[in-house]
């Protein structure tokens, strides 16, 4: 799972995007801090890493977006996105739900 989703984040890191931080959160999950020169990049890039994720059954969630200054001191974009593994449901058998039942 890291190797696939650091793979992935660092090919869709394009111009006018930074990943600022990335913390994890447990498990296979992360945060990850990105700053872009205006919403439209951020939006972009959000756009890009949740399609190349998703190929890989991984989920991304933007957590929040607002207006500052990245590590660089410079205006722009803040996201805050979560990553994490799709979940998957467990199915059970015709049986199973039968016995519940009961």
């Amino acid at each position: 799972f890291y190797g696939r989703f650091l793979k992935l984040l660092m090919q869709t890191v394009g111009e006018g995007v930074i990943i600022d931080g990335l913390a994890s959160r447990g498990g296979e999950a992360f945060t990850v801090d990105v700053w872009s020169i205006d919403p439209a990049q951020g939006g972009l890039f959000v756009e890009e890493l949740t399609r190349r994720l998703a190929t890989e059954g991984i989920t991304v969630e933007v957590l929040s977006t607002r207006k500052g200054k990245g590590k660089l001191g410079i205006e722009g974009t803040e996201l805050k996105l979560a990553v994490a593994p799709e979940r998957q449901e467990v199915a059970t058998s015709k049986e199973e739900d039968d016995d519940a039942g009961q």
